[in-house]
């Protein structure tokens, strides 16, 4: 079975993963005034800009900046939409490159402009004092405040009054001038599509609007395939091998490009249905190959979602192969590796967030290795499952057309060869249990990893990993000493989204009203978007991990710190030996307040009613030998 290869994408309506950069572009491209990269940019130099002129009315060194009128056009004209635009917020996000922090960035495209401006001896007030977020704490706000705008301008006039009205009403208010956009990487409201888009493209194969329009291609070709071997009329088409090379080639990556996709859009302007646009479109294909005779057997007896119901769990299954290769090659690979070269590196365990029995390093990373291969395993037992039957489930139309075919039969096969399972009974749509249960075990992963990007956060915290530097790198736009664990915690925000969003999807795609309503078709669209943010933040975890350095004399040295740990391997032993109440010595040895030294432990050691030989054992046992045996592995 041919299925699409994975070449880089430009980012178009087609292309784009979210479906409000996608087919929805046209109705909400005015937010990417406030919500996109590039208005990000553009509310953050405002921001900055304002301050600075704010600081001007405080500090004496600055009050003959503002004096001069000039200066102030010139200064604020940086944020104008007249003159910031795209290319400028793409300077911007150049300068990035470099610092590897976006509102550093900002600061030295404003450093940038005042050297232009023969401001030199002012450019170090940009920023004065601040942190990113009083950045990005007010300029976030306020482009929403903004937006507040436009939202109940838009809720005004199409739902409550009459446009004209509006109008009136707000002849003379002023507000942000919104001028068309095209969509690119920085006009993109969807962080996916625009941010992201370079580490999240591959999955455009699988979730944009273009993918989605070739899978349904896709399943129309080979359903009518599969009706050449049970229709007589259609057996002839069948039994000449080069209409079917010719008949395959239309949804093959060679042919089916974003003009042909694009070709099925404009089809869909007239006719209001995107199932039905791919329907004529290919019946286009017959005409053009001499097929005329068996255009009206294209999508013959069956319901849109017939088409969607197998089209997209195929999409899912084959994206599925993309997502455990990514999972696997920046996430449990190199976990694994790291686990094993710190496997014997003794460390102090803390439970409660207390002092606890020593473990191992190496051992700590393994329990997410292991719980990642499980939740893999069980990821794999999920079937992908499509529903095929008809108008409402049992074939109606089949079966009054052709009575002596058995259909149900006819169905498992046609699915059954796209690598999909059907399910037996259903209404006119998918069950989406199947479905729900993928979306559960994808949720369960990114859980783990939640966990262990908590875990490598505070191993972080308490100096166990030093991260490596990157010269040209900021940390902080206030701080410079900063090397903060910001891929660990992207990773934990982007993971966080993701599964709010298979929450969702798990627990209302299987709910639909009688034989179906539509809400399942709009929440669908939306799949790619959590597995998009899965695979940022699996991206954001090999970078992280490819920076942490071990700091073995900082776990050393709590190790010796914290000696009381041993008092557990000390009751044992005395335990095994019949020792007159054992716990209950150690506790009363150790639970004073008081710091527990090596010392301490040879002075109680010494005082034991035990043989000599008893006591060398338990002069041996240290926190740094304390530490367990390990499963093969």
């Amino acid at each position: 079975l041919p299925m699409l290869a994975r070449t880089p994408m430009d980012l178009t309506t087609l292309t784009a993963i979210s479906p409000i950069d996608g087919r929805y572009w046209n109705q909400s491209v005015s937010l990417a005034a406030y919500f996109s990269e590039f208005s990000l940019i553009r509310y953050r130099v405002l921001v900055e800009v304002e301050y600075f002129l704010a600081l001007c009315d405080v500090v004496p060194d600055l009050k003959d900046f503002k004096a001069d009128e000039n200066n102030v056009t010139t200064l604020r004209k940086i944020y104008s939409t007249d003159y910031f635009n795209v290319a400028r917020a793409q300077r911007v996000k150049d300068i990035e490159k470099t610092t590897n922090h976006d509102v550093k960035a900002v600061e030295y495209f404003l450093k940038d402009y005042f050297d232009e401006n023969g401001w030199q001896k002012y450019r170090e007030w940009i920023h004065f004092a601040l942190t990113s977020q009083d950045i990005n704490n007010t300029a976030i706000p306020l482009s929403l405040k903004d937006a507040m705008k436009e939202y109940l301008q838009e809720l005004q006039t199409s739902v409550v009054g009459p446009l004209e009205t509006l109008a009136r009403t707000w002849e003379n208010l002023p507000m942000l001038a919104r001028t068309p956009m095209d969509l690119t990487t920085l006009t993109a409201i969807s962080p996916i599509d625009g941010r992201y888009w370079n580490q999240s493209v591959s999955l455009a194969a699988y979730f944009s609007e273009f993918s989605l329009i070739r899978y349904r291609v896709l399943v129309e070709v080979e359903y009518f395939l599969a009706l050449c071997d049970v229709v007589p009329d259609l057996k002839d088409f069948k039994a000449d091998e080069n209409n079917v090379t010719t008949l395959r080639k239309i949804y093959s990556t060679d042919y089916f490009n974003v003009a042909r996709a694009q070709r099925v859009k404009d089809i869909e302007k007239t006719t209001n249905h995107d199932v039905k646009a791919v329907e004529y479109f290919l019946k286009d294909y017959f005409d053009e190959n001499g097929w005329q005779k068996y255009r009206e057997w294209i999508h013959f007896a069956l319901t849109s979602q017939d088409i969607n119901n197998t089209a997209i769990p195929l999409s899912l299954k084959d994206a599925m192969k993309e997502y455990l290769q990514e999972l696997q090659t920046s996430v449990v690979g190199p976990l694994e590796t790291l686990a094993r070269t710190w496997e014997n590196l003794p460390m102090l365990a803390r439970t409660h967030g207390q002092p606890a029995t020593p473990t191992r390093l190496g051992k700590e990373l393994f329990v997410f290795v292991y719980r990642l291969q499980q939740a893999i395993k069980q990821l794999g037992n999920v079937n992908h499952s499509a529903k095929f039957g008809g108008a409402t489930g049992q074939f109606n139309a089949h079966a009054v057309a052709f009575p002596k075919i058995n259909w149900p039969e006819f169905g498992d096969k046609f699915v059954s060869g796209l690598g999909l399972h059907r399910e037996q009974f259903t209404t006119q749509i998918s069950n989406y249990d199947d479905m729900a249960s993928l979306f559960d075990a994808l949720k369960r992963i990114n859980t783990i990893l939640v966990d262990f990007s908590r875990d490598m956060w505070a191993y972080i915290s308490m100096e166990y990993f030093k991260q490596k530097i990157v010269a040209t790198e900021v940390g902080s736009s206030a701080m410079p000493h900063k090397v903060n664990p910001i891929d660990f915690e992207n990773a934990e925000g982007n993971l966080g989204m993701a599964n709010a969003l298979y929450e969702y999807l798990s627990t209302k795609l299987p709910i639909s009203r009688l034989q179906r309503d539509l809400t399942d078709s709009t929440t669908l669209r939306n799949i790619g978007i959590p597995i998009a943010h899965s695979f940022l933040a699996f991206k954001s975890l090999k970078r992280g991990l490819g920076k942490v350095v071990v700091n073995e004399p900082k776990i050393k040295q709590d190790l010796l710190d914290n000696w009381i740990v041993v008092s557990e391997a000390i009751q044992t032993v005395l335990r095994r030996e019949a020792y007159p109440n054992p716990y209950e010595a150690l506790k009363a040895l150790t639970r004073t307040g008081e710091h527990i030294t090596p010392e301490s432990f040879e002075i109680f050691v010494n005082g034991l009613n035990v043989s000599e030989a008893i006591k060398n054992e338990l002069r041996l046992i240290t926190p740094f030998s304390f530490i367990g045996q390990l499963p093969q592995h």
